[in-house]
């Protein structure tokens, strides 16, 4: 699971960064190519295929950026 920004830039964040540096381009371009416009709203999620990364697919849910607690991000829930 790759929790990252609504847009699915997975070069922003660390668990993004590394699930592309791992998987390789690929991944990236499956995102845009699923998703060009990235997803609609928190919550969501595509699942990709893992490409090089010694799993099957990686599931990208787009989530708030963590606030301490001071903000909207511990309301989302699934």
């Amino acid at each position: 699971m790759n929790s990252t920004a609504k847009n699915l830039v997975l070069g922003n964040g660390g668990v993004s960064k590394a699930i592309l540096s791992g998987a390789g381009p690929e991944i990236q371009a499956e995102c845009q190519q699923k998703a060009p416009n990235g997803l609609s709203q928190f919550g969501d999620i595509i699942t990709t295929k893992a490409y090089k990364l010694s799993c099957k697919v990686v599931y990208h849910g787009a989530a708030l950026q963590w606030d301490n607690g001071a903000g909207p991000a511990e309301k989302v829930s699934t």
